[in-house]
Parts: C-alpha cells; sequence; structure tokens
C-alpha cells in the first residue's frame, strides 16, 4: 500500500493514505489520534493534522505534551488552532530548544 501510494502521488498522498487506513482500522486495531495526527501533517493536511490533534486532546493522549517540542509539527505550529492548543495545555514552543 505505502508504496503503491507513493508511486501515485508521492510522500505527502502515501502519508494520507495511511492515515485513511489507520482511521478505518481504529475499531479492530489500536492506533492514538496523535499518531494519525503525525500522519496528516506529515501529508501536509493542516486541517485534518489538527483535526486529530484535537481527538488527541480530548482523549488525554500522553503524547499531546510533545506537541510543544517534536519538529513533525514545525509545519503547523504557527495556526492559530495549534496555538490554542499549546495555550490550553499551559504549553510553549520554543524553536531555540529544537
Amino acid at each position: 500500500m505505502l508504496t503503491d501510494s507513493f508511486e501515485e502521488g508521492g510522500y505527502e498522498f502515501a502519508m494520507e493514505k495511511i492515515a485513511e487506513a489507520y482511521i478505518l482500522k481504529m475499531d479492530t486495531t489500536f492506533f492514538t489520534p496523535w499518531q494519525v495526527a503525525t500522519l496528516y501533517t506529515r501529508a501536509n493536511n493542516v486541517e485534518k493534522a489538527l483535526e486529530w490533534l484535537d481527538k488527541s486532546y480530548d482523549a488525554h493522549d500522553p503524547n499531546m505534551p510533545y506537541i510543544a517540542c517534536d519538529p513533525i509539527f514545525d509545519p503547523i505550529e504557527d495556526h492559530p488552532r495549534f496555538q490554542e492548543l499549546l495555550t490550553q495545555m499551559g504549553l510553549t514552543r520554543n524553536k531555540e530548544d529544537r
């Protein structure tokens, strides 16, 4: 699947297809909303990434504090919804610390 998706549409397309596959399998296989959010971030799908980060926050995903330092989220760190999540959790992102 990954190879076919990559050949069909490149890296971002492949990441989006993997995220969609995770979502479809969530009833039978454990995937965290955080994992889906990272895939959508890599796919450069900002709205879906933020949607799944919101779900991660609501689910009290233990990975959520890492949004403050994980470079995966560099592309969306300036988005107001991302900043709102940081504020809700009492976190800040400092580029100098990464």
